[in-house]
């Protein structure tokens, strides 16, 4: 296994030693070099993002999971994402970022929620004495988890219900 510094766990969990990873992104004339983000920013954006800078259309039946990042990428814009998706790899265990706040939902012991500017290394759990911050961040993923396509189904089954 890597080593992920002050990150906990490690590829396939929902903890940041899972989910954080370093991009590098390269276009001379178009991005900045040496340019540096520390907005959060997921691997689906890339399609949609490459899908305008094309000038092809997006449009499809069901709409692309990812964002356009490129004014991220070229104009110090913050991340187009409010609240995005982190999932790992067993099933019924996924984490929502929100700002500093990040929630762990299916974590082993049940929900467990972090400051990450705080608590980057997510050592102290936070659910208990912020309860009324978890209630948000999971209001968030309950609604994004009515909108999902169910765990076997074919794309765009839900779309049709």
């Amino acid at each position: 296994m890597t080593d992920n510094g002050s990150l906990r766990a490690g590829k396939g969990t929902i903890y940041e030693g899972g989910v954080r990873v370093c991009a590098c992104v390269n276009w001379p004339g178009k991005i900045p070099a040496g340019k540096t983000i520390d907005e959060s920013l997921h691997a689906v954006d890339g399609y949609p993002t490459l899908m305008k800078l094309s000038g092809a259309s997006t449009e499809q039946k069901l709409p692309p999971d990812g964002l356009d990042i490129w004014p991220v990428l070229t104009k110090d814009a913050k991340s187009p994402h409010e609240a995005p998706i982190l999932n790992g790899t067993k099933r019924g265990q996924a984490a929502i970022r929100k700002g500093d706040w990040k929630i762990l939902v299916g974590a082993v012991g049940g929900d467990q929620l972090y400051n990450l500017a705080d608590d980057l290394g997510e050592k102290k759990d936070l659910a208990e004495s912020n309860p009324e911050k978890l209630m948000e961040l999971r209001a968030i993923y309950d609604a994004m988890m009515e909108k999902a396509v169910p765990t076997g189904e074919p794309a765009g089954a839900a779309a049709t219900k």
